[in-house]
């Protein structure tokens, strides 16, 4: 015959797990209700959409008819503008920044797609996956929130080849800024002189680059010209394997209300004509940083080195570098 305390200590036992297991619960109910209001917060509304993670992973983003956009550049040529002309949509979440930039990650890709004996199945296998790993979840919550995604971080530019491939509605915007103005915005902010904390993620020749063997005796100039020619480089070649109604090239040189709005029009995006003139007469994330002269001022030996190095790009974008 089991004891009385026997049959008392199962029972507190007993009730002790329930408690447990109730605790277990309402923190996870909790968790939730955390978590769905943090998403309302960042995307301004409730779910729209019930679909499991998997099924987003493995139709959704693979149908023609998703079209996220990504902005392609070399950085400093207005993503922090449009980053903030898009956000006036309220269709539309745009991503400027976030926690995971890609910043180590996208010169890692690159290298991957123009060393010597470069496998584009691989390169694209490997790219895809950094990506998504680091993407997928803002990607899901904004199919979810009826959301249509946006990014306009340099740093996912290397990406786009994988991009394409695994999002095949995905769509594109090449901005381009003159190269003097460009490289005047790097030598302030110090690229390539080994005092600043994303110079380990900037990009450097590769062994399949003619200047990989002088790349050290370069000065900060024909580096930063490297990088504008080497990165737009990237991007026309990319441009030329997609559907040209995909991608859309801006130069940032000519910003003006009729070129916004033709880029809007590709975008399907239905911003007022008097936010888009405020915008433009208001700078966004002009540079206060570092001493140097504007690229008209420049001696001539210098205005040579981006002549060299970006002469035959900046001609076919319509800048006079002499």
């Amino acid at each position: 015959m089991i004891s009385v305390n026997y049959k008392s200590n199962i029972v507190v036992h007993y009730v002790i797990y329930l408690n447990s297991l109730k605790r277990i619960i309402v923190n996870k109910y909790l968790e939730l209700i955390v978590e769905r209001g943090k998403e309302r917060i960042k995307y301004g509304n409730l779910r729209q959409r019930k679909i499991p993670i998997h099924t987003f992973k493995s139709k959704i983003i693979k149908a023609k008819e998703y079209s996220p956009v990504f902005f392609l550049s070399t950085g400093r040529t207005g993503t922090k503008f449009f980053t903030s002309l898009l956000q006036s949509d309220r269709n539309i979440y745009v991503q400027h920044a976030s926690k995971n930039d890609l910043i180590e990650q996208g010169k890692v890709v690159y290298e991957s797609y123009t060393s010597h004996d470069v496998n584009i199945d691989i390169a694209n296998c490997l790219s895809a996956q950094i990506f998504l790993a680091a993407r997928e979840r803002v990607l899901y919550e904004c199919y979810l929130h009826n959301k249509q995604f946006m990014e306009t971080n340099n740093r996912i530019t290397f990406f786009a080849h994988a991009i394409k491939k695994w999002m095949p509605g995905a769509k594109f915007v090449h901005l381009v800024r003159n190269p003097g103005a460009f490289i005047r915005s790097g030598v302030r902010r110090e690229w390539y002189s080994g005092n600043t904390p994303h110079d380990i993620g900037r990009i450097s020749p590769t062994s399949n680059s003619s200047y990989k063997n002088n790349w050290n005796e370069m000065d900060i100039i024909q580096k930063n010209a490297w990088l504008w020619n080497e990165t737009n480089f990237f991007i026309e070649k990319f441009l030329i394997t997609i559907p040209q109604q995909d991608y859309f090239q801006f130069n940032f040189d000519r910003l003006n209300e009729e070129n916004v709005k033709n880029l809007m029009s590709f975008l399907n995006v239905n911003i007022d004509d008097n936010i888009i003139r405020r915008r433009i007469k208001k700078p966004v994330n002009s540079q206060k940083k570092g001493n140097f002269p504007v690229y008209e001022d420049w001696e001539n030996e210098d205005k040579k080195k981006v002549v060299d190095i970006c002469g035959e790009l900046a001609d076919k974008y319509g800048y006079d570098l002499s």
